[in-house]
């Protein structure tokens, strides 16, 4: 069933202010506002601020795995793998750049919302497929002595992590140094080359 026009105003409505104003901080009666419907209509679509939370978390978690799951698809190395996968992975976090500080904000603060995105996150289809081929991935570069051995995982730790703190140190520069959009995007671009040679660096035999 395709969404009316109401409920993906909703939706968008929803995701700026709990961007904005955190899980915990917003209502139902803001988003109504935001998205400039009545508060019933809110819940007539989507019961509660837990539901709506979900629906769009779980959109999200969709859009982070499939930007991991495309370089995995192509027939390359694991270090051109590293590479696609760092790239695609920027290009998610620049189009939600807000996103990163969200969720470390709310994992540190709000034990609940912790245990929602921790059960959004499992519940993905997606996520399995990328483990696994991201795994057998780095089995066949450490067969053929391409890399190190090393533990998938703690590859995919590096990879997310390091991206992640790209974007949410970006907002801390922008504030401290006053960065303009040219030294943002400049910054921005060369954290991503730096992130791919570290990791790549570290991991070559």
């Amino acid at each position: 069933m395709n969404q009316t026009e109401t409920e993906k105003n909703i939706l968008v409505a929803a995701e700026e202010v709990f961007l904005e104003k955190g899980y915990q901080a917003t209502s139902m009666l803001d988003i109504s506002r935001r998205a400039n419907c009545n508060q019933a209509l809110v819940y007539y679509y989507y019961r509660s601020k837990e539901n709506l939370f979900t629906k769009i978390f779980s959109e999200k978690t969709e859009l982070v795995f499939n930007s991991f799951a495309d370089p995995l698809r192509e027939e390359q190395d694991i270090l051109d793998t590293i590479r696609t996968m760092v790239n695609a992975y920027f290009d998610f976090l620049s189009q939600n750049e807000r996103l990163p500080y969200f969720v470390v904000n709310e994992i540190m603060q709000n034990p609940d919302i912790q245990q929602l995105i921790i059960d959004i996150f499992e519940k993905n289809a997606v996520r399995m497929g990328v483990f696994m081929q991201f795994d057998n991935r780095v089995r066949e570069g450490v067969q053929s002595g391409l890399i190190r051995n090393i533990d998938s995982s703690d590859l995919m730790i590096h990879i997310v992590s390091l991206c992640v703190a790209t974007f949410i140190s970006k907002s801390m520069l922008t504030r401290v140094l006053t960065f303009d959009n040219d030294a943002t995007n400049d910054y921005v671009s060369h954290r991503k080359q730096e992130i791919v040679e570290l990791i790549i660096r570290g991991i070559k035999q």
